[in-house]
């Protein structure tokens, strides 16, 4: 009892001390202390402190007496768990940890509470000083305060805001303590790795600094503590009394005084509105990086300069890695020499002329004018510099949003490395984010095509459908958007081109003449389509020669580009109709199919957003079973070229299956001409991308065993690639250009083209945000009944699979490459992918050696979408993603998947899963 009075003494001194000091003080900020001094109740921070000291999975918020804690032991938290001591009776405390032998950053735990601190230290500057005392004022309108400003803003955006605290440090400074909750976090996400919590709670930091410095508004040249801005930092505790161990104090007091940390500002978050929020902790802020080992792994390539950002983000961290106590070395900066970084070292305080240094390839520096430092004195990096140089970008990526000036220095990027990648001898592959002109780019630089080609030649350029191709053929012909009606007039001209099946139906149509289908030829007896046509309807051949004639003195002498679908870029080497129609004298008497075939070989062949289907045939047992039926009810009919009468044998067989097993013409064409014997039989390997449903056979109910939908592991399937960049003996193009957003494209042509020059520019964008609403309700059967509210909203556009003929709607494939949503509010629906698909894209991964195939598919679908009016194409219009609670937290689990997702997931949840989450409830939300 004496010891307890005899405390309550001390800290009455101390206020009293305190008090006298502030008296001379203008009467705001001379109100604002002595209200500090006394208030009696526990603060709303400390009382969070105290309750959960020791969380019960056994992690603790770390106190300590002083800087020297060994590695942030638990002992002091056991303490306070126990009541034998209170958070006020230690002067620091830092973030929450497991336990364990691990360093301190390697132990970092995610809860219950993640408290962000902010710290504005001035050294002997009385004047700022007394700013910072203003951001608390006025004291009887609090939230018309600079803190109330940041409270406020908080409060109204964030759904997982706790509470807002300022202490001051008893010195020149105030702590800013800002504190979120993980419960709904975690409901929605799981818990981050352990590998990313450093750096993601960092990442966090680095975006709360905006939001605090918009409001705080400091004196220029005034910025916060970066030793603060992690979790591992220790911070000041509400009400603990510190001791003076410096000169300078701003109230006067000597070394050696006592002075009480006193909370100055503090209110906790109180809503009254119960409509859906935001999430401020965002699982895109956790940097993901793949698992590496340390050791010396040489560099393969040139480093581009880095940015300024970065250099001085690295740096930071070098710093502080080399500030390590006994470390006999200092970090001094980085140099830049031929094509790659050196962290250069100084030997001791002393040295003014850094020579040591550590190369990219290495852990440990050379030392370089020194034979007195001990090298094993010297923390090793934990990774070679030049891969812990890419997670520390890693990591800056995190915190920023979408850089517009990022976006010009990657146009500029593109249009100084692509002439030589468009020059090679072969196949390349541009792989780059949405919206950053990469057929633009392409475009741009046609005039590179003849350099190795020939002048007269076509080039051809693939898009996923006809609309794309004819938009992109007026984008070339008319490529100034300041002068919208100037022709381009540098020789070359776009010229939209057709299939010859597509250019009759669409003359017929615009005829209104009925389209003849392969049916009317047997019943007819004709020798084949065009002669039927020519018979029929000759009214339709005279136009497609008016067409012909137009489009010939169209090209004239300049060099052609054919804009068009996909599958007639592919079919163009078998020399057909549609190849055909590119020679002048086509409907001559005398024409030379021959001669046509060697004129129109292309000189560049561009295939705009590759897929995965375009590299390898993938048939499941059932599919294969379905070919084999077709070839066996008439097998000579597709050894050759007949496609009249294959067309009519697919339509017998789809009505005979009632069905075509998700096979078309074409690619039923293209199996059969290349022998289904070809095909290679393997054995999947499921890697259980989606959790398993249901139970084992001999545990369910009354012995039934469970329908498992996505079983698939030991099924037989078949693959062959395919070979649409060959004409025989020569290339269908002098150059295959082909371009991809996506990651699981790009993997598969790596595989099937091993000489494929692959380019995949660091293009440092920063993360366009988009709004996440994760819900157990999202799933494939609820589709309709969850877009209701967006359907036929003339702004809005649904992304979305399984909704049919709506208005406003598209599927995620026919999303991919639009250009025209620039300006739409979008609502993108993303659930698990059938049963067919996952069997598909897991056979792809088992074929590739990937565990991972089936959650990268669904990052290119999500990242394809949301940049359709994000990232460069962000024109205001709002973006929100619904997506399937399971799939968000398998996602989330990937850290390759997550690696490729290149836009911010801000996660909005409403009152009712709010509330679940932080009950621990498992009800359906």
């Amino acid at each position: 009892m004496m010891g307890k009075d005899s405390k309550d003494h001390d800290r009455q001194q101390i206020d009293l001390a305190i008090s006298q000091v502030v008296e001379k003080w203008p009467q705001g900020p001379r109100a604002l202390f002595v209200n500090a001094i006394n208030r009696r109740e526990e603060s709303a921070l400390e009382r969070l402190l105290r309750e959960n000291a020791v969380a019960q999975d056994g992690s603790y918020i770390c106190h300590a007496w002083d800087l020297f804690l060994p590695a942030r032991a638990d002992v002091n938290a056991h303490k306070i768990a126990k009541g034998k001591a209170k958070p006020s009776d230690y002067v620091l405390f830092s973030g929450s940890y497991s336990t364990g032998e691990a360093a301190p950053k390697d132990r970092l735990s995610f809860g219950p509470y993640q408290i962000f601190t902010f710290e504005y230290d001035r050294a002997n500057d009385p004047h700022f000083f007394m700013q910072q005392v203003s951001w608390a004022l006025p004291i009887k309108e609090p939230e018309k305060s600079r803190y109330g400003r940041i409270h406020t803003q908080l409060k109204n955006e964030f759904a997982d805001f706790v509470l807002l605290s300022v202490v001051w440090s008893g010195n020149k400074s105030f702590h800013i303590h800002i504190v979120f909750e993980v419960a709904t976090y975690r409901d929605r996400h799981g818990e981050p790795d352990v590998a990313s919590r450093h750096a993601g709670y960092r990442a966090h930091w680095e975006v709360l600094r905006s939001i605090v410095e918009s409001n705080l508004e400091p004196s220029e040249g005034a910025g916060p503590d970066s030793d603060v801005g992690w979790q591992t930092a220790y911070r000041r505790t509400p009400d603990a009394t510190r001791v003076i161990e410096k000169p300078g104090h701003p109230l006067g007091f000597a070394i050696g005084s006592q002075v009480r940390q006193l909370v100055v500002w503090e209110q906790a978050s109180k809503r009254k509105k119960s409509n859906v929020m935001s999430l401020f902790l965002s699982p895109t802020r956790y940097p993901v990086t793949p698992p590496t080992s340390p050791g010396s792994v040489p560099i393969s390539f040139r480093r581009s300069p880095l940015s300024e950002e970065q250099v001085r983000h690295i740096e930071a961290h070098l710093t502080a890695h080399f500030s390590a106590p006994h470390c006999p070395v200092q970090f001094s900066h980085l140099d830049y020499v031929s094509g790659a970084y050196r962290a250069m070292l100084r030997n001791g305080p002393g040295d003014r002329t850094p020579a040591s240094y550590i190369h990219e390839d290495y852990v440990t520096p050379r030392i370089v004018g020194s034979n007195s430092i001990d090298p094993a004195m010297i923390p090793p990096l934990a990774l070679p510099l030049g891969q812990m140089m890419t997670i520390w970008c890693s990591e800056l990526d995190q915190t920023k949003g979408f850089d517009p000036e990022g976006l010009k220095a990657a146009y500029a990027r593109l249009d100084r490395d692509l002439p030589r990648y468009l020059l090679v001898d072969g196949a390349v592959m541009l792989h780059a984010p949405e919206g950053i002109r990469k057929s633009s780019s392409i475009m741009r630089l046609i005039h590179l095509s003849t350099i190795k080609g020939e002048r007269g030649r076509p080039s051809i350029f693939a898009c996923s459908s006809y609309a794309n191709a004819d938009s992109k053929a007026r984008e070339f012909n008319f490529p100034d958007r300041d002068s919208p009606a100037a022709k381009r007039q540098d020789g070359f001209v776009g010229i939209f081109w057709r299939s010859a099946t597509q250019l009759y139906g669409d003359t017929a149509d615009r005829l209104q003449l009925p389209r003849l289908t392969v049916s009317d030829i047997a019943a007819a007896k004709h020798k084949n389509f065009w002669s039927m046509v020519e018979q029929v309807q000759p009214e339709v051949i005279r136009e497609m020669q008016r067409w012909h004639r137009a489009t010939m003195d169209e090209i004239g002498d300049r060099n052609p580009v054919l804009f068009t679908h996909h599958e007639v870029a592919f079919r163009w080497r078998d020399n057909g109709v549609t190849r055909q129609l590119f020679s002048p004298d086509y409907f001559d008497a005398d024409f030379d199919r021959s001669a046509a075939h060697e004129r129109s070989r292309p000189n560049w062949l561009i295939v705009d957003e590759v897929s995965s289907p375009m590299f390898v045939d993938m048939f499941s047992p059932a599919q294969m079973d379905w070919l084999v039926k077709l070839r066996d009810h008439s097998p000579k009919i597709w050894t050759g070229g007949a496609l009249d009468r294959q067309l009519d044998q697919f339509d017998r067989q789809e009505r005979v299956m009632k069905g075509n097993a998700g096979i078309d013409i074409f690619v039923a064409r293209r199996a059969l001409s290349a022998g289904l014997e070809n095909f290679t039989s393997f054995e999947v390997r499921d890697s259980k991308e989606y959790p398993p449903r249901g139970d084992d056979a001999e545990d369910a109910s009354h012995g039934r065993p469970i329908y498992r939908p996505y079983a698939c592991d030991g099924d037989i399937y078949f693959r062959r690639t395919r070979d649409w960049w060959q004409d025989g003996e020569y290339p269908t193009a002098a150059t295959v250009i082909m371009t991809t957003t996506e990651a699981v494209p790009a993997a598969v042509a790596r595989e099937v083209m091993p000489d494929l020059v692959y380019y995949a520019p660091d293009l440092r964008l920063g993360r366009d945000t988009v709004d996440v609403y994760a819900s157990r309700k999202i799933i494939t059967d609820n589709i309709p009944a969850i877009t209701a509210e967006y359907q036929g909203k003339p702004d809005t556009h649904i992304i979305s699979n399984k909704l049919g003929e709506i208005n406003n709607a598209t599927s995620h494939f026919e999303a991919r490459g639009a250009n025209d949503l620039a300006d739409q509010n979008i609502v993108q629906v993303v659930t698990m992918f059938p049963p067919s698909q996952y069997g598909q894209l897991r056979a792809i991964g088992t074929w590739l050696g990937r565990d991972d195939l089936v959650r990268l598919a669904h990052i290119d679908q999500i990242n394809q979408s949301c940049g359709r009016n994000r990232g460069p194409r962000n024109r205001g219009a709002d973006h929100v993603m619904l997506i399937s609670l399971n799939l968000y937290r398998i996602l989330n689990a990937c850290p390759a998947a997550m690696k490729e997702l290149r836009y911010a997931f801000r996660t909005n949840v409403d009152s009712t899963q709010r509330a679940n989450a932080k009950k621990g409830s498992k009800i359906q939300d």
